[in-house]
């Protein structure tokens, strides 16, 4: 399994260990070879991509990526189903979660969370807003990576949830 971050500051580097250099400096912008606004869906070389009904092109059965020592799987979504359609947004879904481990290992990548409240704790840059629900009642944990530009997603995503 592949280590999580990508960190983009002129060239972009696979994080496996500490991060080398000031984290104010550098953006991120997706997980592993996924990167929001870049990856094209042709690039998937793995998995299988399916159309939404929204519009969407969801993309599951993925190399997982490992998180805090705890195996993620990864689902890629497009604006569309064309091969040249941009990454709009990453979700990692850890099953059986630790979410201590999540947190702990966010915290050291990207420092504080920006905003954090009933198990969500959120993370802005100028190249991607990270949204790490961390309670969910099936004992999972869900971390989305999302275009600062799409105000919609992210507010579904921060908002509040009503039970």
């Amino acid at each position: 399994m592949r280590s999580l971050f990508v960190l983009s500051a002129t060239v972009s580097v696979l994080v496996a260990g500490p991060v080398g250099c000031n984290k104010k400096d550098n953006v991120i912008d997706g997980v592993g070879d996924y990167h929001l606004g870049k990856t094209q869906e042709k690039d998937v070389k793995h998995g299988r991509c399916e159309p939404q009904e929204s519009g969407l092109n969801w993309c599951a059965h993925l190399p997982r990526l490992q998180v805090a020592e705890q195996a993620a799987d990864v689902h890629l979504y497009f604006g569309n189903a064309e091969p040249t359609a941009k990454l709009i947004e990453i979700l990692l879904s850890i099953n059986r979660c630790k979410p201590e481990g999540v947190i702990l290992q966010f915290e050291h990548e990207l420092g504080p969370a920006s905003e954090s409240a009933a198990g969500r704790h959120v993370w802005r840059s100028k190249a991607a807003v990270i949204v790490a629900q961390l309670d969910l009642s099936d004992g999972r944990c869900e971390i989305n990576f999302v275009a600062p530009s799409d105000a919609k997603r992210i507010a579904d995503l921060t908002e509040p949830q009503t039970p």
